[in-house]
């Protein structure tokens, strides 16, 4: 992708919600992950991140889902 709309859902580990803020940069090195993956040639690449941050719940706690589509 040369120009990318990220999706962060990040689902909390713990009972305690965080900050959007801090959820994304705890997300910095699964996104330079992705650029490794080739999802797109640099992390420059992605234009807006949308991110949701979700209280824990059993069966989603800690899990962090990330999608992406291209922006024109």
């Amino acid at each position: 992708m040369e120009s990318a709309h990220v999706f962060i859902d990040w689902h909390c580990p713990t009972k305690r919600l965080i900050d959007c803020d801090n959820a994304l940069s705890r997300c910095k090195s699964y996104l330079d992950g992705l650029t490794d993956a080739g999802w797109w040639v640099d992390d420059r690449a992605i234009r807006v991140v949308t991110i949701a941050v979700h209280p824990a719940a059993p069966d989603r706690k800690g899990i962090v889902r990330i999608r992406a589509t291209p922006v024109e």
